[in-house]
């Protein structure tokens, strides 16, 4: 088995390395026969936590905020005047996800094999996103890898922001739907059925909206096979639809004209897509390969397709701006800005400002749909509860006048 090891050196040093042994004693014993000190740390590169053996694409894979507090601490330590190798062992050393642990050992292994950090990340796409490389990439051109680091910590610490507040708007109303169905399901399963035996024995008669839930309730239990089939089946079938790329350009098609919801799509996309683009425009990409790498990272496919034709404009030698006014997607305001910032030479500037434009504006949407979800869900849950409830109290009410 191969280990890897940190050990203290005679020198006071702390040295790294991989050695080939039977055994964890075995290898500690070899390690002090070569002369270290000390053995801080051995594990086996090919041992693996079981949860994650069990379930390998379950939680313990690496998520956004691993790659944030990653960025961040690499970012500082570079800061610091520590080397790469030395950071990135240092970090491996500290952080206590297995999987992040993995890929950090991997990048460290490729660079002593003389790779560079951009290339080595780019090896784990799952993990580092072209976006991420690309800055990378450039950050290690222009010898400040660490100002790169900061700009890819800001722009995910965002990303995370956006993902967090779009989770708390759909929260409230998942929440609601939850119990308004549970509360219904026990009513209408529980509550009913022994009720109607009672009514029908007395011969009593039903008022309409009892009769009328009886009937919905009777219709849902004698066809309950083909009601699960087809609530099972048409998630099954849209899955299947959006997995083709023209299934999926259409449903991406049909959400951008969704009243505000749309406006949210749209102004978030060119949110991130401004945004990256002055990342990358900072870390000296070029502006046709940083058009390239945010036209990818684009997840609506209509507004990546409108991306696309604009950047053939570009590439037949069109300013930035005409081509982005070419995609239809951006407002005039947004277009005199990147002209401004165009010829001024700040199109970087131009484009944060851009973005924190769109931030604001996507904001105030989300907190608008908020304000019409939250009322129009209690409304209508609470008509939707309301009536079975008075359907099946009002029977209750009328029962002693049907007595006889």
């Amino acid at each position: 088995m191969r280990y890897i090891y940190y050990a203290y050196t005679k020198e006071k040093k702390v040295k790294r390395g991989t050695i080939d042994a039977a055994s964890p004693q075995a290898a500690e014993e070899a390690l002090l026969k070569k002369g270290v000190q000390r053995v801080l740390n051995l594990k086996d590169i090919q041992s693996r936590n079981k949860l994650e053996r069990n379930f390998p694409l379950s939680l313990f894979s690496v998520t956004n905020r691993d790659i944030l507090d990653f960025s961040r601490e690499f970012a500082n330590l570079l800061r610091a005047g520590i080397s790469i190798i030395t950071a990135l062992e240092l970090l491996e050393k500290q952080t206590r996800k297995t999987a992040l642990k993995t890929v950090i050992a991997n990048i460290i292994s490729n660079l002593h094999g003389g790779e560079s950090l951009s290339q080595a990340i780019s090896k784990h796409p799952n993990v580092f996103s072209t976006t991420y490389c690309a800055v990378v990439k450039a950050a290690e051109q222009s010898g400040d890898l660490h100002i790169g680091l900061k700009h890819m910590t800001e722009h995910i610490e965002k990303q995370e922001d956006i993902k967090k507040r779009t989770m708390r708007a759909l929260t409230y109303p998942a929440v609601v739907i939850l119990i308004a169905i549970g509360v219904s399901a026990l009513l209408v399963t529980a509550v009913l059925p022994p009720m109607m035996g009672m009514f029908e024995s007395l011969g009593a008669d039903l008022p309409l909206t009892t009769r009328l839930l009886v009937a919905v309730t009777s219709f849902i239990i004698a066809n309950k096979i083909y009601i699960l089939a087809a609530l099972v089946g048409f998630p099954i079938m849209v899955a299947g639809y959006i997995s083709v790329p023209s299934g999926k350009y259409n449903i991406d098609r049909l959400l951008l004209k969704i009243p505000i919801i749309g406006q949210i799509i749209l102004k978030t996309n060119l949110l991130f897509f401004c945004r990256t683009s002055a990342i990358l425009l900072q870390a000296g990409v070029q502006i046709s390969n940083a058009l390239d790498i945010c036209t990818s990272t684009i997840a609506n496919r209509r507004i990546r397709a409108a991306f696309t034709e604009g950047g053939k404009k570009l590439l037949q030698g069109q300013p930035f701006s005409r081509a982005m006014a070419a995609t239809g997607m951006f407002p005039a305001s947004s277009i005199e800005a990147l002209v401004v910032g165009e010829k001024t030479g700040e199109l970087e500037s131009a484009l944060k400002n851009i973005a924190g434009y769109f931030e604001r504006t996507s904001n105030e949407r989300v907190n608008d749909l908020i304000s019409m979800i939250e009322p129009a869900f209690t409304i209508a849950i609470g008509l939707g509860v309301g009536f079975i409830a008075m359907s099946i109290i009002t029977p209750i009410y009328s029962l002693p006048g049907n007595l006889p």
